[in-house]
């Protein structure tokens, strides 16, 4: 599993840089990042990033668990903030709750890989 744990770790220490700009360069051309409602290509996942983190400064992510075969990896992991920034989406802007608010995403490269557990973003507290 060496290769998957080594792309959570490099993920992690970039995103606490906030330093998303290099992220594509940590996947192959053929990966993606889904996660409830949002699938996207490693090209995407700065601008995707930069409005999580505009919204949710405090964001971290723990990992929940990740598969290697020899086509691939795949890495899951939860992702929690609390929503104290405007979040931009395609369908207008979202005003800032106080909520505490997870949810999991994929990462996935290669064959025979992919895939996430059911469910969508939860939140606590706030208004």
């Amino acid at each position: 599993m060496r290769g998957a744990d080594r792309l959570v770790e490099q993920q992690y220490a970039m995103l606490l840089r906030r330093d998303v700009a290099r992220l594509p360069d940590l996947y192959a051309t053929d990966a993606f990042y889904s996660m409830p409602g949002v699938t996207v290509r490693p090209i995407e996942l700065p601008a995707l990033l930069r409005t999580w983190t505009g919204a949710f400064p405090d964001l971290s992510v723990d990992p929940l668990g990740s598969v290697q075969t020899a086509g691939g990896a795949a890495v899951e992991q939860r992702l929690t903030g609390t929503h104290t920034g405007v979040l931009h989406t395609p369908f207008g802007t979202v005003a800032p709750t106080g909520r505490l608010v997870s949810w999991d995403v994929v990462a996935s490269s290669g064959s025979g890989v992919a895939g996430s557990r059911p469910g969508g973003p939860t939140s606590t507290g706030g208004s």
